[in-house]
């Protein structure tokens, strides 16, 4: 059980935050007791995904922070999944609630992120949620960039890597998440998509993330899997290619 928290700590708001879209097809492994770490594998049609969620600390300068840890594992089942890929990297959507439960304004210099949301309209879309992407890495509207979370936040010093799917083997691609700024947000939900980087292939998603309110307890949500992307993932991709890779 987790112990009381209160949001004393000062932190910096930086980003590799992200959320996502449950959709009805996502098969959620529920949880009677709030806990401080879960772990979960799935294993799909055309890989395994496990991951791993946990509250911790990192040292940041000359104090520590608080994260909503994230490990994302995929290695692709070359059997089935009917096709090759050199390179199996992830993309991510998130949303993010400040302290009042509203989406989190990011301010300039990631302020893109604020126009690329998703919106409620479309079916099976829910509001508030963008491709995770550092803005200042990408320019100006129209210049190419990338969708690809690890070119944004590579994380090799702490094992995150792409994977490779041949006809006859596959290496594990990994994604390392570290979502801070609990001072600042109260809740992250992700989507994590394994995605072809040559031919675009998705091998399926997990949705994970994690609540810290103002007062009360802290929480890691549900970890869900899913065949294909929700509707919110496929909207906040389209709209983020439509921004920049026009």
């Amino acid at each position: 059980m987790l112990n009381f928290q209160s949001k004393s700590m000062s932190r910096v708001i930086l980003l590799s935050l992200a959320s996502t879209a449950l959709g009805s097809e996502m098969n959620t492994n529920s949880h009677s007791e709030t806990s401080e770490a879960l772990k979960e594998s799935f294993n799909l049609e055309k890989g395994t995904f496990t991951v791993e969620t946990k509250w911790t600390t990192v040292q940041q300068t000359s104090s520590e922070t608080d994260v909503l840890y994230g490990k994302v594992s995929f290695r692709a089942k070359p059997s089935s999944a009917n096709t090759t890929c050199p390179n199996v990297s992830f993309i991510q959507t998130a949303r993010i609630l400040d302290n009042k439960g509203n989406d989190y304004q990011w301010p300039s210099g990631q302020s893109v992120r604020n126009r690329l949301r998703t919106k409620t309209g479309m079916q099976g879309v829910e509001h508030g949620y963008f491709i995770d992407h550092d803005a200042m890495l990408c320019g100006q509207e129209s210049e190419r960039c990338s969708p690809f979370f690890r070119d944004h936040w590579p994380n090799t010093d702490v094992g995150s890597q792409d994977g490779l799917l041949t006809d006859k083997k596959s290496k594990a691609a990994i994604l390392i998440d570290f979502p801070y700024g609990w001072e600042s947000i109260t809740s992250a939900e992700l989507e994590t998509c394994a995605v072809c980087r040559e031919t675009n292939v998705n091998f399926g998603c997990v949705t994970w993330g994690g609540t810290w309110p103002l007062t009360g307890e802290r929480s890691l949500h549900p970890i869900t899997s899913a065949e294909e992307p929700s509707a919110t993932f496929s909207k906040a991709l389209s709209l983020f290619n439509a921004h920049y890779n026009k």
